[in-house]
C-alpha cells in the first residue's frame, strides 16, 4: 500500500478532486452528502486518506469563513461513520460516543489554523449532544444542517459568548 503521506499530497488531492470535475475539495465535498470522509478518500485511490480530504475541506472552508458551517458538516460526517446503524444503536456506547466526539474535537483544534471555534465551545457542543439534549436512539443526521447539530451548535456557541 502506498502511503498518502508521500509528496505533496495537497496537490494529488487537489488533481484527483479537479479530474471529478470540482474546482475545489470544499465542492467536492459537498456534493457527497451525508457520505463520511473515509469514502471519500477511497473514491479518491487509495493513497489518499480521510484526514487529508477533511483537513482540505476545514482549510478551505475557513478560508471563506464559513468555519463553523463545514465544523458542523465535519461532526455530522463523524456520526454518520462512527454511528453507522444510528445513534445510540450497538455495543459500548458510553466509549464510541465519547470517542467520536472527541476525535472531532481533536480534529477541530488541530486540523486547520482557527481561532473562531474555542476548546470550551467545542467540548459545550459535544456535552450537548452526550449528555444534555442528546438525540433519540437511531438518529442519524443527514448533513451538518441537520437541526439537532444546529442546536447542538446554538449551545455551544453561546455557552462559549458567556
Amino acid at each position: 500500500m502506498v502511503s498518502p503521506w508521500r509528496g505533496d499530497w495537497e496537490r494529488r488531492v487537489a488533481e484527483r478532486v479537479g479530474a471529478l470535475g470540482f474546482e475545489s475539495v470544499e465542492f467536492f465535498v459537498q456534493s457527497r452528502r451525508g457520505r463520511p470522509f473515509g469514502e471519500l478518500a477511497k473514491e479518491l485511490g487509495e493513497d489518499v486518506a480521510h484526514m487529508q480530504i477533511e483537513r482540505m475541506y476545514l482549510s478551505e472552508c475557513n478560508e471563506d469563513g464559513r468555519l463553523v458551517e463545514a465544523a458542523a458538516e465535519c461532526l455530522a460526517r463523524t456520526i454518520i461513520e462512527r454511528f453507522p446503524r444510528g445513534w445510540g444503536i450497538g455495543v459500548r456506547l458510553d466509549y464510541r460516543t465519547a470517542s467520536a466526539l472527541a476525535a472531532w474535537i481533536s480534529d477541530m483544534l488541530h486540523r486547520v489554523e482557527q481561532s473562531e471555534l474555542t476548546e470550551a465551545a467545542l467540548d459545550a457542543i459535544a456535552d450537548a449532544l452526550q449528555k444534555t439534549h442528546p438525540p433519540p436512539k437511531g438518529w442519524l443526521p443527514e448533513n451538518g444542517q441537520d437541526p439537532l447539530i444546529q442546536r447542538a451548535f446554538k449551545i455551544g456557541l453561546m455557552k462559549d459568548e458567556g
